[in-house]
């Protein structure tokens, strides 16, 4: 079972249940207009479930708000991020919220206070695992001296993006749909 609705939580219940799960289920606070628990109202492959938050647990036996109850092997929390570096200097700590793109950083991935410290994973974002992968092998090419960290980035109708024009995009979202362009 998972804690957690988000990016994360949808990542951690889909892979137990690719990875041999008989069952995960998501477990949420989400909550309709009335104040009512409701599903997220995805379609979830038969063997994932959602139920609302956890009343109780007894040994492995979990009970849920809606009085629910199911055998669980373990619980997995996933309830969102904290950005927090405690062993980083304070003069090239990171401190930043959990945004669509972390202005902190350029091209929310390099310190700007230090040219040599890459952050992966920092911005709140869909598809995780193939945007930390992309992350990934740009760092590898920067550090290889194969591209430049501060070199527009081509889209492909071949409009050049900076940093500045990403922090733009993104500080005028007005809600989560304006993003589905992306």
């Amino acid at each position: 079972m998972v804690i957690g609705k988000s990016y994360s939580a949808e990542d951690v219940v889909s892979q137990c249940y690719k990875f041999g799960a008989k069952k995960s289920i998501m477990s949420h606070r989400k909550k309709n207009d009335k104040g009512e628990w409701c599903p997220m109202g995805y379609h979830w492959p038969e063997g994932i479930e959602e139920r609302p938050l956890i009343k109780s647990i007894q040994g492995r036996m979990i009970t849920f708000m809606d009085d629910h109850t199911v055998e669980c092997d373990a619980i997995i929390m996933s309830t969102g991020y904290i950005h927090h570096f405690p062993f980083l200097d304070s003069k090239i700590n990171l401190e930043c919220g959990n945004f669509f793109w972390t202005k902190e950083l350029d091209f929310s991935t390099v310190s700007k206070r230090n040219q040599n410290l890459y952050f992966i994973g920092m911005e709140d974002q869909f598809y995780t695992f193939n945007h930390f992968a992309a992350k990934a092998w740009w760092i590898r090419e920067v550090i290889m001296g194969r591209c430049q960290r501060n070199a527009p980035k081509m889209d492909s109708n071949g409009k050049a993006w900076t940093d500045a024009d990403f922090i733009n995009l993104f500080d005028n979202l007005q809600t989560d749909a304006d993003s589905y362009f992306l």
